[in-house]
């Protein structure tokens, strides 16, 4: 049988352990775990803004992207942090696209400079690597990446929102 003293003494353990946990909390701060969560949670949820920023460029500029670029294209987001994210490619020729060597340098009230990403056609490298390009965030502002054969690559501004900033990749005669 346990004692009443031994009982008091046990809930007062209990209390400083509790009391102890809280001010340490308090004076830490969030644990880094949790802190951890919270940015990914963040950072989930404005991926999923850019993706439904670009999914409504697509719809809304489709026609009029397929037109300027008849070989096709790629819309490209970039979030408030300057990370991108690459839609699907829909090139109408076999080019490859190297997302890894992509990068935001610098972003302003009225242009985005960026590092594209390393175009390949038939294994040959188009776009010179670490060529910074500066795009004014004016829509239909094409700017000439690289030329092959009868063919150019250009990025473009499009649109800027909420959730981040749409730009485009696209490949037309030259």
């Amino acid at each position: 049988m346990v004692s009443h003293k031994s009982r008091v003494g046990l809930y007062l353990a209990i209390g400083a352990l509790v009391f102890s946990t809280v001010l340490y909390v308090r004076l830490a701060g969030k644990p880094d775990w949790l802190v951890a969560m919270g940015h990914l949670e963040s950072r989930k949820a404005e991926a999923k803004a850019l993706q439904t920023l670009l999914a409504k460029q697509a719809r809304k500029n489709h026609d009029r992207l397929m037109e300027i670029y008849p070989g096709g294209y790629v819309l490209v987001g970039i979030d408030n942090r300057g990370r991108l994210l690459a839609g699907s490619p829909n090139f109408s020729c076999p080019i490859g696209v190297d997302w890894d060597q992509a990068r935001v340098v610098q972003i302003s009230e009225d242009q985005v400079s960026v590092v594209p990403p390393g175009i390949y056609v038939n294994g040959h490298a188009c776009v010179q690597v670490g060529k910074i390009v500066t795009l004014v965030k004016k829509p239909a502002s094409p700017i000439p990446l690289c030329r092959f054969k009868n063919m150019s690559v250009h990025a473009m501004f499009l649109s800027e929102g909420r959730a981040g900033m749409v730009g485009c990749l696209g490949i037309r005669p030259r």
